[in-house]
């Protein structure tokens, strides 16, 4: 009987650009500022993600489904958060 090792939640994943790590709730406030500009979420329903109570919300949400923070591989930055379904 085969197993499988497949890890949805890797420590890691890079290239020469960007860099992802799992998200952790100490990331929020560094997240919420890549975040907080209103144009990013011009085109969503839920117009006020770009405030903190809008993003708490948003946050809670993806926080459960193993997200990954997305950061500049040059400077560090965060900016921006994906995840694998």
């Amino acid at each position: 009987m085969a197993t499988n090792n497949f890890n949805l939640q890797p420590e890691v994943l890079e290239n020469e650009i960007s860099k992802l790590i799992p998200l952790e709730e100490k990331h929020f406030e560094a997240l919420f500022e890549a975040a907080s500009d209103p144009l990013i979420w011009e085109q969503n329903p839920v117009k006020n993600r770009h405030e903190r109570e809008g993003f708490k919300t948003f946050f809670d949400l993806i926080i459960t489904k193993n997200p990954f923070l997305i950061l500049d591989k040059q400077t560090n930055e965060v900016i921006g958060n994906d995840q694998f379904l």
